[in-house]
């Protein structure tokens, strides 16, 4: 099947920002930034994180990929990823930027309930160098997944997790691990929040 990149692409902002409407987006292209000289070299589309805004204060902003999903993933849909915070941070640009570079130069497409390592706090302070890839259970039911032109996407949740939490989620998988996590009520947002495991 013929993909029409465009259309795909300006079709996946679409729904990013459909899914938190009305809210400011901010648009950071990866060599605006002069990140990662070795950029994956996977796109016809520029490669961009979307820095969603809270509705209010004291809301939660959203970091979304956005070109991911031209990377392969050997038939499983394509893929975007998102990552929540309590603040407004480059870093957290930066972070998606990695997870990105992984999903296309890191030895095969990311993949559900993966456990990423960061090799630095995912915020200053944070016990949480770590990520855990799972279904977007923070937005609507059925947002989660879609699909444009034909083209099968899913977002998927970077949730930071500690060291302990990785280690768990060896021995049980990252399915339980996110159970776990659930079943704590902990604020994943947090810098601080405590390990579940």
């Amino acid at each position: 099947m013929q993909i029409d990149a465009k259309s795909v692409h300006s079709g996946v902002a679409a729904h990013i920002r459909g899914v938190w409407p009305g809210r400011t987006v901010v648009r950071t292209r990866m060599n605006s930034i002069d990140y990662q000289e070795d950029a994956p070299q996977i796109a016809n589309e520029p490669i961009e994180v979307l820095e969603i805004a809270p509705e209010k204060p004291d809301g939660a902003w959203v970091y979304a990929s956005w070109g991911a999903w031209q990377t392969p993933t050997q038939g499983q849909p394509l893929s975007e990823f998102l990552l929540v915070s309590l603040d407004s941070s480059m870093r957290h640009v930066e972070t998606v930027y990695d997870v990105i570079t992984l999903h296309a130069d890191g030895g095969g497409p990311i993949r559900l309930y993966e456990t990423l390592n960061l090799g630095r706090p995912w915020q200053p302070g944070s016990a949480c160098e770590h990520l855990l890839v799972a279904p977007p259970y923070i937005i609507d039911e059925g947002l989660g997944e879609f699909e444009i032109s034909g083209v099968a996407i899913s977002l998927s949740w970077l949730i930071p997790i500690t060291a302990s939490e990785v280690e768990f989620a060896y021995h049980h998988g990252g399915f339980q691990l996110g159970e776990e996590i659930a079943q704590a009520e902990v604020n994943v947002f947090e810098a601080g929040r405590p390990a579940v495991r």
